[in-house]
């Protein structure tokens, strides 16, 4: 059994509305391959979420502390102490 994760998606703006087709085509890529890498984005938090929302509905971590300020759909994740 060979098991390829991770993918690259280049093309996509994720902070563009997402049609029907592109929508389809990111999540047949992350069936085949788990993990997916969307380089050059420069999206806002709330921009993340609406992007995120195309795949299903999003859930909440019970850890405030990390959720940014006016998005709490969207933690700071890191390796730096705050």
């Amino acid at each position: 059994m060979s098991l390829r994760i991770g993918a690259e998606v280049a093309g996509i703006d994720a902070a563009a509305p997402l049609g029907p087709a592109t929508r389809e085509h990111i999540r047949e890529r992350l069936r085949e391959r788990a993990v997916l890498v969307f380089p050059g984005q420069a999206v806002t938090p709330a921009q993340l979420a609406a992007f995120a929302r195309n795949f299903g509905p999003l859930q909440m971590n019970p850890n405030r502390r990390y959720h940014v300020e006016d998005c709490p759909e969207v933690l700071l994740v890191g390796n730096l102490r705050v």
